[in-house]
């Protein structure tokens, strides 16, 4: 996808809908048939005994899949304290354990897991939201986005259904199901296929596996079939989707803030003045604003270079986490200094995120 590259003038918070595009029309069809939602499902939790352990969160990871207890290890980095963390050495075990199950990925165990599913449900922490948006780009979509480009797609319906399987069988999976498609159209939309042709294989390919493994779910094609014999193959919004027989409106619109794209300014950023310190009174005033730094040791700052210079949501996510716990009621990012966003910033309601002139945020997702 293309980086967007923004001068950052003033970033307030936002009713508009994240990934209002193909993206999210695509995490929504596959969101229904996971948790028969149009709405990604963050506090769902379930073992619907299909030999993968307990299935949670907003794309259904899995205890018994290595995702789950990946996307848990992430969530304490996140906030080292959060109420899932005392699963990571019960997750660990069943990592280690054998995965004979569901098509030979899954391991069945949940042992030590016997109030895990009440407290996915009962966790509230904006960062567990932010991890299960941040990981299922890094295990899924991203992945999904590749093995799209591969094959030379240009089709929006081609992604979600790539998505789909990569969410479904994992993306080993999916491109299991795309060598076969390549092996039967003799070759791929990259090499002269016809796109729809390949999606038609990609829908069998995908077809067969479902009904090899057997687990209830082999009518999953039937909505992206419609959907494919309706003409919308770019899933130009709204439409119709069905589910295992339940019929769901497709907006694209997730219902997660994040950060809204801000026309640059005409004139070129000004650097502020350096503002001398001040020494602080004996009295601890009222905080109103929180400033996000570049560089140095403070509560919030974000590294000039490095691996994590290029994830500065995190740092932002945490402020704004921060802020909203402390009735903060703005979070402000210092400049000039370039931001590097990699994927969803989530503002709390009533938490407005700015920056001063100079400020760069550059978005790679």
């Amino acid at each position: 996808m293309k980086t967007k590259i923004i001068i950052l003038l003033c970033i307030l918070l936002s009713a508009s809908p994240c990934f209002a595009d193909s993206k999210g029309a695509a995490i929504q069809m596959t969101t229904t048939l996971e948790n028969s939602n149009t709405q990604p499902q963050f506090n769902y939790a379930e073992n619907i005994n299909d030999g993968r352990g307990i299935t949670f969160g907003c794309i259904g990871f899995c205890t018994g899949t290595f995702d789950g207890n990946i996307l848990i290890k992430y969530y304490t980095t996140l906030n080292k304290n959060n109420p899932l963390a005392k699963y990571i050495p019960a997750l660990d075990a069943i990592d280690k354990g054998a995965h004979n199950s569901a098509g030979g990925d899954g391991n069945p165990s949940t042992t030590g897991l016997s109030t895990f599913i009440k407290d996915v449900q009962n966790c509230n922490d904006p960062l567990f939201k932010q991890a299960q948006l941040y990981q299922l780009d890094q295990l899924y979509y991203n992945p999904a986005i590749k093995m799209f480009n591969s094959i030379g797609g240009k089709y929006a319906l081609t992604q979600a259904i790539i998505y789909d399987m990569s969410v479904r069988e994992g993306p080993d999976g999916a491109q299991s199901i795309i060598n076969k498609a390549t092996s039967s159209c003799g070759g791929t939309p990259k090499t002269g296929i016809d796109e729809n042709k390949y999606l038609t294989a990609l829908f069998s390919g995908y077809e067969s596996m479902l009904k090899k493994e057997n687990l209830g779910d082999t009518d999953r094609m039937v909505g992206f079939r419609a959907v494919q014999a309706s003409g919308n193959l770019n899933l130009v919004t709204p439409y119709k989707f069905t589910a295992y027989g339940d019929s769901f409106t497709i907006t694209g619109d997730l219902g997660v803030s994040v950060t809204p794209p801000v026309t640059p300014p005409v004139t070129p950023p000004v650097v502020p003045p350096v503002v001398p310190p001040v020494t602080p009174p004996v009295t601890p005033p009222v905080v109103t604003i929180l400033k996000i730094t570049v560089g140095g040791n403070g509560q919030f700052h974000c590294a000039t270079n490095g691996k994590s210079a290029s994830n500065d949501q995190i740092v932002i996510n945490k402020a704004l986490a921060f802020a909203k716990t402390n009735g903060i009621k703005e979070v402000k990012l210092s400049g000039p200094h370039s931001y590097y966003i990699n994927s969803a910033i989530i503002i709390p309601d009533g938490i407005k995120l700015t920056g001063v002139k100079g400020s760069q945020v550059i978005w790679n997702f």
